[in-house]
Protein backbone atom coordinates (compact mmCIF):
# COMPACT_ATOMS: atom_id res chain seq x y z
CA UNK A 1 0.00 0.00 0.00
CA UNK A 2 1.47 3.36 -0.90
CA UNK A 3 0.86 6.72 1.02
CA UNK A 4 0.62 10.64 -0.01
CA UNK A 5 -0.01 13.36 1.99
CA UNK A 6 -0.65 16.72 1.50
CA UNK A 7 0.36 19.53 3.42
CA UNK A 8 -2.77 22.52 4.71
CA UNK A 9 -1.57 25.34 5.77
CA UNK A 10 -4.25 27.56 7.26
CA UNK A 11 -4.05 31.11 7.04
CA UNK A 12 -5.02 33.80 9.48
CA UNK A 13 -7.88 36.52 8.43
CA UNK A 14 -5.95 39.57 9.18
CA UNK A 15 -8.26 42.09 10.85
CA UNK A 16 -10.54 43.45 9.00
CA UNK A 17 -9.54 47.58 8.17
CA UNK A 18 -12.13 50.26 10.15
CA UNK A 19 -13.90 52.81 8.53
CA UNK A 20 -15.70 55.86 9.02
CA UNK A 21 -17.62 58.64 7.96
CA UNK A 22 -16.17 62.40 8.71
CA UNK A 23 -19.51 63.78 8.70
CA UNK A 24 -23.17 63.29 7.91
CA UNK A 25 -23.84 60.27 5.38
CA UNK A 26 -27.08 62.21 3.66
CA UNK A 27 -26.52 65.43 2.15
CA UNK A 28 -27.57 67.54 -0.60
CA UNK A 29 -26.10 67.24 -4.00
CA UNK A 30 -23.20 69.33 -4.13
CA UNK A 31 -21.95 68.39 -0.68
CA UNK A 32 -19.81 65.70 0.27
CA UNK A 33 -18.14 63.33 2.82
CA UNK A 34 -14.93 61.61 3.56
CA UNK A 35 -14.87 58.18 4.41
CA UNK A 36 -12.00 57.58 6.10
CA UNK A 37 -10.15 53.91 6.79
CA UNK A 38 -7.57 52.79 9.41
CA UNK A 39 -4.87 52.27 6.79
CA UNK A 40 -4.09 53.34 3.42
CA UNK A 41 -1.33 50.81 2.89
CA UNK A 42 -2.79 47.84 0.57
CA UNK A 43 -6.40 48.22 0.74
CA UNK A 44 -8.85 48.35 -2.39
CA UNK A 45 -12.42 50.58 -1.81
CA UNK A 46 -15.46 49.45 -3.43
CA UNK A 47 -15.38 52.42 -6.07
CA UNK A 48 -12.35 50.86 -7.54
CA UNK A 49 -9.77 53.38 -5.49
CA UNK A 50 -6.34 51.59 -4.21
CA UNK A 51 -4.32 52.35 -1.25
CA UNK A 52 -5.77 55.64 0.29
CA UNK A 53 -6.32 55.92 3.66
CA UNK A 54 -9.48 58.52 2.70
CA UNK A 55 -11.59 59.53 0.34
CA UNK A 56 -13.75 62.04 -0.75
CA UNK A 57 -17.74 60.79 -1.71
CA UNK A 58 -20.51 63.00 -3.77
CA UNK A 59 -22.48 60.35 -5.15
CA UNK A 60 -25.12 57.95 -3.53
CA UNK A 61 -23.90 53.99 -3.35
CA UNK A 62 -22.83 51.52 -0.71
CA UNK A 63 -18.62 52.37 0.64
CA UNK A 64 -16.49 49.68 2.21
CA UNK A 65 -12.56 48.81 2.05
CA UNK A 66 -10.51 45.94 1.64
CA UNK A 67 -7.73 44.88 2.61
CA UNK A 68 -5.39 43.13 0.43
CA UNK A 69 -2.35 42.83 2.49
CA UNK A 70 -1.48 39.13 2.55
CA UNK A 71 -3.43 35.86 1.20
CA UNK A 72 -6.61 36.10 2.59
CA UNK A 73 -8.83 40.10 2.18
CA UNK A 74 -10.72 41.36 4.81
CA UNK A 75 -13.67 43.76 4.23
CA UNK A 76 -14.60 46.65 6.38
CA UNK A 77 -18.10 47.13 7.11
CA UNK A 78 -20.29 49.12 4.21
CA UNK A 79 -21.53 52.71 4.93
CA UNK A 80 -24.04 53.74 2.78
CA UNK A 81 -24.08 57.18 1.47
CA UNK A 82 -27.47 58.70 0.29
CA UNK A 83 -27.49 62.14 -1.56
CA UNK A 84 -30.55 63.93 -2.08
CA UNK A 85 -31.60 66.13 -5.10
CA UNK A 86 -31.64 69.42 -5.17
CA UNK A 87 -35.80 70.98 -5.74
CA UNK A 88 -36.06 71.99 -9.25
CA UNK A 89 -35.22 75.62 -9.80
CA UNK A 90 -35.53 77.79 -12.77
CA UNK A 91 -36.12 81.36 -13.68
CA UNK A 92 -38.17 82.36 -16.75
CA UNK A 93 -38.63 85.32 -18.36
CA UNK A 94 -40.13 86.64 -21.47
CA UNK A 95 -37.78 90.06 -21.85
CA UNK A 96 -34.11 90.93 -22.55
CA UNK A 97 -32.33 91.42 -19.29
CA UNK A 98 -30.51 94.38 -20.80
CA UNK A 99 -32.96 97.36 -20.33
CA UNK A 100 -33.70 101.01 -20.06
CA UNK A 101 -34.60 102.97 -17.24
CA UNK A 102 -37.97 103.36 -16.01
CA UNK A 103 -38.77 99.83 -17.88
CA UNK A 104 -38.99 96.25 -15.60
CA UNK A 105 -38.43 92.53 -16.54
CA UNK A 106 -41.30 89.94 -15.54
CA UNK A 107 -39.11 87.16 -13.50
CA UNK A 108 -41.07 83.60 -12.97
CA UNK A 109 -40.72 80.92 -10.91
CA UNK A 110 -42.85 77.20 -11.74
CA UNK A 111 -42.92 76.90 -8.25
CA UNK A 112 -45.40 78.74 -5.63
CA UNK A 113 -43.02 78.56 -2.74
CA UNK A 114 -40.15 80.31 -4.07
CA UNK A 115 -38.08 82.87 -2.33
CA UNK A 116 -36.57 85.54 -4.42
CA UNK A 117 -33.18 87.75 -3.38
CA UNK A 118 -33.12 90.94 -4.96
CA UNK A 119 -29.80 92.99 -5.51
CA UNK A 120 -30.29 94.87 -2.76
CA UNK A 121 -30.85 91.81 -0.50
CA UNK A 122 -34.53 92.34 0.28
CA UNK A 123 -36.14 89.23 -0.52
CA UNK A 124 -39.75 88.22 -1.73
CA UNK A 125 -41.90 85.25 -1.76
CA UNK A 126 -44.22 85.28 -5.15
CA UNK A 127 -43.98 83.17 -7.86
CA UNK A 128 -43.67 86.63 -9.95
CA UNK A 129 -41.27 89.42 -9.40
CA UNK A 130 -40.76 92.77 -11.30
CA UNK A 131 -36.58 93.16 -12.06
CA UNK A 132 -36.26 97.15 -12.43
CA UNK A 133 -32.66 97.83 -11.28
CA UNK A 134 -29.17 95.97 -11.95
CA UNK A 135 -28.13 93.57 -10.43
CA UNK A 136 -28.30 89.46 -10.05
CA UNK A 137 -31.75 88.56 -9.14
CA UNK A 138 -31.20 84.94 -6.91
CA UNK A 139 -34.39 82.47 -6.92
CA UNK A 140 -34.28 79.40 -4.04
CA UNK A 141 -36.74 76.77 -3.75
CA UNK A 142 -36.44 74.29 -0.12
CA UNK A 143 -37.80 70.78 -0.27
CA UNK A 144 -36.76 68.02 2.14
CA UNK A 145 -34.01 70.35 3.38
CA UNK A 146 -31.94 70.77 -0.11
CA UNK A 147 -31.86 74.48 -1.07
CA UNK A 148 -31.98 74.81 -5.35
CA UNK A 149 -30.83 78.21 -6.87
CA UNK A 150 -31.05 79.92 -9.87
CA UNK A 151 -30.12 83.41 -10.87
CA UNK A 152 -30.06 86.25 -13.77
CA UNK A 153 -28.12 89.45 -14.01
CA UNK A 154 -30.35 92.72 -15.02
CA UNK A 155 -28.72 95.24 -16.96
CA UNK A 156 -30.39 98.51 -16.42
CA UNK A 157 -29.05 101.17 -19.12
CA UNK A 158 -29.48 104.77 -18.10
CA UNK A 159 -31.68 107.29 -20.41
CA UNK A 160 -29.75 110.02 -22.23
CA UNK A 161 -30.69 113.55 -20.00
CA UNK A 162 -33.99 115.17 -21.16
CA UNK A 163 -33.00 117.39 -24.39
CA UNK A 164 -34.02 120.93 -24.38
CA UNK A 165 -35.25 122.96 -27.60
CA UNK A 166 -33.97 126.38 -27.78
CA UNK A 167 -35.94 128.64 -29.97
CA UNK A 168 -33.74 131.11 -32.30
CA UNK A 169 -36.64 133.61 -33.00
CA UNK A 170 -40.26 134.14 -31.66
CA UNK A 171 -42.73 131.28 -30.30
CA UNK A 172 -45.51 133.33 -32.44
CA UNK A 173 -44.85 133.90 -36.28
CA UNK A 174 -47.17 135.28 -39.12
CA UNK A 175 -47.81 132.74 -41.88
CA UNK A 176 -45.01 132.48 -44.50
CA UNK A 177 -42.57 133.36 -41.63
CA UNK A 178 -40.70 130.56 -40.12
CA UNK A 179 -38.82 129.77 -36.21
CA UNK A 180 -36.13 127.27 -35.78
CA UNK A 181 -35.76 124.77 -33.52
CA UNK A 182 -32.49 123.40 -31.98
CA UNK A 183 -31.38 120.30 -30.07
CA UNK A 184 -29.37 120.43 -27.05
CA UNK A 185 -27.84 117.12 -28.80
CA UNK A 186 -25.88 117.06 -31.64
CA UNK A 187 -26.97 113.45 -32.65
CA UNK A 188 -29.36 111.19 -32.16
CA UNK A 189 -32.37 113.05 -32.71
CA UNK A 190 -36.07 112.54 -33.99
CA UNK A 191 -38.65 115.89 -34.22
CA UNK A 192 -41.96 115.31 -33.24
CA UNK A 193 -45.26 117.39 -34.25
CA UNK A 194 -48.05 116.59 -31.98
CA UNK A 195 -45.73 113.38 -30.64
CA UNK A 196 -46.01 112.39 -33.84
CA UNK A 197 -42.61 111.55 -35.65
CA UNK A 198 -41.71 114.13 -38.68
CA UNK A 199 -39.86 112.13 -41.43
CA UNK A 200 -36.52 112.54 -42.15
CA UNK A 201 -36.53 115.53 -39.59
CA UNK A 202 -33.07 114.18 -37.54
CA UNK A 203 -30.94 116.93 -37.37
CA UNK A 204 -29.93 118.93 -34.45
CA UNK A 205 -32.06 121.58 -35.92
CA UNK A 206 -35.68 122.15 -37.10
CA UNK A 207 -37.32 124.82 -39.40
CA UNK A 208 -40.71 125.71 -38.55
CA UNK A 209 -43.20 127.19 -40.59
CA UNK A 210 -46.46 125.27 -38.87
CA UNK A 211 -47.95 125.62 -35.45
CA UNK A 212 -48.22 122.93 -33.10
CA UNK A 213 -46.58 121.27 -30.19
CA UNK A 214 -43.08 120.51 -31.32
CA UNK A 215 -40.58 118.05 -29.07
CA UNK A 216 -37.95 116.08 -29.87
CA UNK A 217 -36.57 112.34 -28.80
CA UNK A 218 -33.12 111.54 -28.43
CA UNK A 219 -31.83 108.07 -28.56
CA UNK A 220 -28.20 107.09 -27.03
CA UNK A 221 -26.54 103.97 -28.66
CA UNK A 222 -28.26 101.69 -26.27
CA UNK A 223 -31.34 102.18 -27.47
CA UNK A 224 -32.41 104.29 -24.79
CA UNK A 225 -34.44 107.27 -25.45
CA UNK A 226 -35.30 111.00 -23.64
CA UNK A 227 -38.29 113.20 -24.69
CA UNK A 228 -38.23 117.20 -24.13
CA UNK A 229 -40.53 119.38 -23.03
CA UNK A 230 -42.70 120.05 -25.94
CA UNK A 231 -42.58 124.05 -27.20
CA UNK A 232 -45.65 125.57 -28.34
CA UNK A 233 -45.47 127.21 -31.95
CA UNK A 234 -48.41 129.62 -32.96
CA UNK A 235 -48.54 130.62 -36.75
CA UNK A 236 -51.50 133.65 -36.76
CA UNK A 237 -52.63 134.05 -40.19
CA UNK A 238 -52.06 137.27 -42.54
CA UNK A 239 -55.47 138.64 -43.47
CA UNK A 240 -56.25 141.01 -46.78
CA UNK A 241 -55.94 144.65 -46.25
CA UNK A 242 -58.81 147.03 -48.53
CA UNK A 243 -58.09 150.96 -48.85
CA UNK A 244 -61.28 152.97 -48.58
CA UNK A 245 -60.64 156.85 -49.78
CA UNK A 246 -62.99 159.69 -48.67
CA UNK A 247 -64.28 161.20 -50.51
CA UNK A 248 -64.17 159.99 -54.54
CA UNK A 249 -60.42 159.36 -55.48
CA UNK A 250 -61.48 160.68 -58.86
CA UNK A 251 -59.88 164.31 -59.17
CA UNK A 252 -60.27 166.98 -62.14
CA UNK A 253 -56.63 168.26 -63.40
CA UNK A 254 -54.35 169.73 -60.79
CA UNK A 255 -56.80 171.06 -58.74
CA UNK A 256 -55.73 169.45 -55.52
CA UNK A 257 -58.13 167.17 -53.39
CA UNK A 258 -57.72 166.59 -50.01
CA UNK A 259 -58.81 162.77 -49.64
CA UNK A 260 -58.87 160.22 -46.28
CA UNK A 261 -57.51 157.07 -46.62
CA UNK A 262 -58.87 154.48 -44.21
CA UNK A 263 -57.14 150.44 -44.33
CA UNK A 264 -58.57 148.03 -42.55
CA UNK A 265 -58.40 144.06 -42.79
CA UNK A 266 -60.73 141.41 -44.03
Amino acid sequence: VSNDSVQINLNSVPVAPGIVALGATTFCDGDSVILQATTGNFVVWSNGLENFDEILVTTSGSYYVTSIDGICPATSDTIVVTVLALPLTEITTNDPTTLCEGTCATLSSASSSSSWIFPDASTSNTATIQACTSGIYILENTANGCVGRDSVLMTIIPNPATPVITLDGPAIICENQFVTLLSSYATGNQWQINNVNIAGETNNTLIVTLGGLYNIEVTNAAGCSAVSVPVLITVKPVSDLSIVAIPDTIVCGNIPVEVSLTASSG
